[in-house]
């Protein structure tokens, strides 16, 4: 069987998880860009620390490179391009990220996953219906600590995956049909979970709920949702409000709907007041001292820049051109912009 080539771009936590579950496979050889991290994983490796596979020391790709320019340099055409970086247009688009690569027309097809909505608009544009995309919504519990040197991994995860623009309602390419049967393949031959769908962008609006609510909460308290345990019953209903507006921008834009696969724990969306009580209840009846901080918050503490646009910019897109009226939403994503501004300042 041919080995499989994988260009990765983003050797972050999640980059990091993904590239060893390709590998895992025995079928992919994967080329890491590693810019900022080059001398570590090229060096030392990284300690990936997980629960399936136990502790995996001094863990690298096939191949660690510093740069596109480095990775075709002889030549080498790639079966996937995968993008795991962070989605943040407002500091540098996707397809800028990957303009190198993206100019040789040696990566046969891409496969992002990263957070938010539209995520893939700036890449399916400079593509310009060439090579397939594929984008998927990952729910992976992973953190890249002590300066990157350890990626800790818990759980088993769920990569759900559809070609870009979403299937349902046009014709699909052979390429493209191709591209999502071998992605698929090569992830769960890595013993990763996956799914596909034919509506990839219902399937990330409805994550997208869970992280516009509390990526958002986190971001502006600077806490977990421990920090909200001892709120009096009218704060409370603030912030289920405010949740309320995000998840009905979604039934408006015929992004979540009764009837529709609820990903990743299974059974199906109900009617609005459920995915509500779905997402806000669950989360605030399960917060405790260890409750998870989300990416945006570690981006935070971090002094990195967030992801507001993919997170919240997208919704308050979508409500707009719905006729959604959002006074919530609408204050959160300015205060998130104020914290993005007030970051990349410090940079």
């Amino acid at each position: 069987m041919a080995e499989i080539n994988v260009l990765l771009i983003g050797l972050g936590a999640v980059g990091a998880v993904y590239a060893y579950h390709l590998e895992r496979s025995g079928r992919v050889k994967v080329t890491a860009v590693a810019r900022s991290n080059y001398e570590l994983v090229a060096g030392a490796g990284i300690t990936l620390d997980t629960d399936r596979f136990g502790v995996v020391e001094h863990w690298r790709p096939s191949r660690v490179v510093k740069s596109q320019e480095e990775a075709f340099a002889s030549g080498e055409v790639y079966d996937f391009g995968l993008i795991t970086t962070k989605y943040v247009p407002d500091v540098v688009r996707t397809e800028a990220t990957v303009a190198s690569a993206l100019s040789t027309g040696r990566v046969k097809a891409w496969s992002l996953i990263q957070n938010g909505l539209n995520v893939e608009s700036g890449l399916s544009a400079a593509l310009a219906g060439g090579a397939p995309l594929i984008s998927s919504a990952a729910w992976v519990s992973t953190t890249g600590v002590d300066g990157g040197r350890r990626v800790v991994y818990r759980g088993v995860g769920l990569l759900v995956a559809g070609v870009y623009p979403p299937a349902a309602g046009r014709a699909v390419s052979a390429d493209e049909e191709g591209a999502l049967e071998m992605w698929a393949e090569i992830v769960r031959a890595g013993e990763a979970r996956v799914e596909v769908t034919d509506r990839i962008d219902a399937v990330r609006y409805a994550k997208n709920v869970w992280n516009a609510v509390w990526s958002s909460v986190q971001g502006l308290v600077r806490d977990t949702p421990r920090a909200l345990v001892g709120l009096p019953p009218a704060a409370r209903e603030a912030l289920r409000a405010f949740t309320r507006e995000i998840v009905r921008v979604g039934f408006a834009a015929g992004l979540l709907a009764p009837g529709q696969t609820r990903y990743p724990a299974g059974g199906l969306v109900g009617d609005e007041e459920s995915v509500v009580s779905g997402c806000f209840d669950y989360i605030m009846s399960t917060a405790g001292p260890d409750s998870h901080r989300m990416s945006l918050l570690v981006d935070i503490d971090n002094g990195r820049p967030i992801e507001v646009e993919g997170i919240l910019g997208g919704v308050v897109e979508l409500a707009r051109a719905h006729a959604v009226d959002t006074p919530r939403l609408d204050l959160v994503y300015a205060l998130l912009k104020g914290v993005q501004a007030s970051l990349l300042r410090e940079q």
